[in-house]
């Protein structure tokens, strides 16, 4: 179970997973509820599409399916913003 306390309106939420897995759809559709800068990503190509602000949080979350591997990359890639 997700819960979200606080966070700032201006931050970003990115779950990690595949599209058509029922628990990262789930897990998106939670997010999506508290607010708009939320997107579910299942490539480092979606993720470089994304126009992200460096200056604000961005958090990261995943389906249970989603390989390591993929995780991995996708923060280094967030890291180097």
């Amino acid at each position: 179970r997700s819960v979200i306390l606080h966070h700032d309106y201006n931050d970003y939420w990115i779950v990690f997973g595949d599209k058509s897995s029922n628990n990262t759809n789930k897990l998106f559709e939670i997010i999506k509820g508290y607010t708009n800068n939320c997107y579910l990503v299942s490539s480092i190509r979606e993720l470089e599409l994304l126009s992200l602000r460096p200056a604000y949080t961005i958090y990261v979350t995943s389906g249970t399916s989603t390989p390591m591997g993929f995780i991995e990359k996708a923060i280094n890639y967030l890291e180097e913003l």
